[in-house]
């Protein structure tokens, strides 16, 4: 499912999405939500209802068919605020792609938009898109955020991506254990250092080696870095056609990761980010 406004992250959105259906084997719906329209219309897009915004869906219809005549394509307008009628219709979907700026949004300004409210609330995994996915056809690898949360669900989905584009995974878990003011004032021993090093690093290993051994044709360089998350991704997005990320840290409170990971990734990264509730 790919939401369209007819803003160029939105087509750049429609291309992803194509791409992705077609390599899986997928149905593609598109997707218009704006208040005020006589209600929610479904079915194949070359017999849309006559809106104002069937131009709109015809034209990403054309531009899906031109890319992939061979991917079934339906849509809808839904009579519905966009997040919400997304948030809804991800809950019958493989996955939701959406540009990762609506019309008229100034860059960067992402809080309360569309692409975080789905980010935080999706049912399946939510694809951002900033750029047409052709500019990152020369890039060789997955980037994925690994937390250490046991449910694996975003290393899941990086593996699978991997396997089926026959790329490289770049798997980075950041660390911080640095000294910090204040009235108790802690320092960390060497000795608890290489004691938290080793047990970052076990669990690290522990999330990716399931998949590892599901997908042996996938090649993993695992990386331990010292720094703050979003940084340390940040940083090495530049080879990644894709920067994939789950949506918990691993305290499990909901949204500790969406908000101190996803949301900045969203707003930094250039390329497309992949978020993977667990």
């Amino acid at each position: 499912m790919v939401g369209i406004d007819g803003s160029p992250p939105s087509m750049a959105a429609l291309d992803w999405a194509t791409d992705e259906a077609r390599r899986r084997g997928l149905a593609l719906h598109l997707v218009h939500a704006r208040r005020g329209v006589d209600g929610p219309f479904r079915g194949p897009a070359a017999r849309m209802a006559s809106t104002g915004d069937q131009p709109l869906l015809r034209e990403a219809a054309q531009q899906t068919r031109s890319i992939a005549p061979d991917v079934l394509i339906t849509a809808e307008c839904a009579h519905a605020g966009a997040a919400a009628a997304l948030v809804r219709l991800s809950r019958t979907s493989d996955t939701v792609v959406v540009g990762a700026t609506g019309a008229g949004r100034v860059r960067g300004a992402l809080l309360g938009s569309v692409p975080t409210q789905l980010a935080a609330h999706a049912q399946c995994p939510c694809v951002v898109v900033r750029q047409s996915p052709s500019s990152a056809l020369s890039r060789d690898r997955i980037l994925l955020g690994v937390d250490g949360s046991p449910s694996g669900a975003a290393a899941q989905y990086a593996f699978a991506q991997a396997s089926l584009r026959r790329l490289s995974i770049t798997a980075v878990h950041a660390w911080w254990l640095d000294p910090y003011g204040g009235l108790d004032r802690f320092v960390p021993t060497e000795e608890l250092r290489r004691t938290f090093l080793r047990e970052e690093k076990d669990a690290m290993a522990a999330v990716l080696a399931p998949w590892r051994a599901f997908y042996p044709d996938v090649q993993v360089q695992q990386l331990l870095v010292h720094g703050m998350t979003v940084d340390s991704l940040v940083l090495r997005s530049e080879r990644a056609q894709l920067v994939v990320v789950g949506t918990r840290g691993r305290g499990g409170l909901r949204g500790l990761l969406l908000g101190s990971v996803s949301q900045h990734l969203l707003a930094r990264v250039d390329r497309p980010v992949a978020v993977v509730r667990g």
